[in-house]
């Protein structure tokens, strides 16, 4: 009994605290939504982090999510038309939009423009079939080089192995396509803004 009204005093305590913000309007930003089918393990987040700035997962090989998602810009670059891959020359092509951050991106519910995907895991795999980085023109094509890049690199096998207890050179190329994207989630999904000083002068 002393323990459920401990729970009730600290819930109406915390609501309490919520309504007496200067501006209500402007709550806090709540907890960061996990997810139950990817959850985050420290080998799935350093996973998504070596995949994420590696350029050698690009049809170049010198273009990577880091191009246009500037970690000290936080993570866009700053750029109306970005030009992810510096290596072709400055009359080299250029994308129609601006990149969009990916801070705080773990709270959104569709990804793109155009809203066509509600998975992070999967809206990470598309740059490699895009522009961006083209690794194919088709998600087979892109699935098929990336896997075969994936798959000779030893470190890239071991590291797949600790964060999804599988073994990449015996999976069908989209599975680890997939597998790939979900890394790069667990990754994405750690950047989020912290506390800022308003948000402490709101709450008084």
């Amino acid at each position: 009994m002393r323990i459920l009204a401990i729970i009730v005093f600290v819930t109406l305590a915390g609501a309490a605290g919520a309504a007496e913000l200067r501006y209500p309007q402007f709550p806090p930003l709540p907890r960061a939504p996990r997810d139950a089918d990817n959850p985050p393990t420290p080998a799935r987040r350093n996973l998504g982090a070596e995949l994420f700035f590696d350029a050698r997962l690009s049809g170049s090989g010198f273009t990577s999510c880091s191009n246009c998602h500037v970690f000290n810009t936080n993570w866009q670059d700053n750029l109306v038309k970005p030009r992810p891959d510096t290596s072709q020359g400055t009359d080299f092509f250029t994308l129609p939009f601006n990149t969009d951050s990916l801070l705080n991106i773990v709270y959104r519910d569709f990804f793109f423009r155009d809203g066509r995907t509600q998975d992070l895991g999967h809206a990470f795999t598309e740059p490699w079939i895009e522009d961006n980085q083209q690794l194919g023109k088709t998600r087979a094509e892109a699935a098929a080089r990336l896997a075969g890049i994936l798959r000779g690199k030893a470190g890239y096998v071991a590291r797949f192995r600790r964060a999804f207890r599988v073994d990449i050179r015996s999976l069908p190329d989209e599975e680890v396509f997939d597998l790939a994207g979900k890394a790069l989630a667990v990754f994405a999904r750690q950047l989020v803004t912290r506390e800022t000083p308003f948000d402490r002068w709101n709450a008084g």
